[in-house]
């Protein structure tokens, strides 16, 4: 697979807060010139900071993978949370007792 096919995107999750100052959670940076000329269409880095992540009620795929890398080591495979009624939340392999 190929850069361009993957989107050249780098994904941080951050367990402590890196931006103390912005009460954001997700944030996207990606390389300028100094003429504010974007190098690539595509690609970047995203920080999400899990501990300013408090949304209950999850709208979002986003949301999702973001509640469920918080969360999900609580979770009980046999009685999953409504938010984690979908398809690919209810794979084995998705949950963290699946390694053992």
């Amino acid at each position: 697979m190929s850069y361009l096919t993957l989107g050249g995107a780098s994904t941080w999750l951050l367990a402590e807060d890196l931006l103390r100052g912005d009460p954001g959670y997700a944030h996207c940076y990606r390389l300028r010139d100094d003429q504010g000329r974007a190098l690539l269409d595509h690609g970047g880095i995203w920080l999400f900071e899990l501990n300013k992540f408090t949304t209950e009620r999850v709208e979002t795929e986003q949301q999702r993978w973001l509640k469920f890398f918080k969360d999900g080591g609580r979770l009980d495979e046999t009685a999953l949370p409504e938010w984690m009624q979908t398809e690919i939340a209810r794979l084995k392999a998705l949950l963290p007792s699946a390694a053992d």
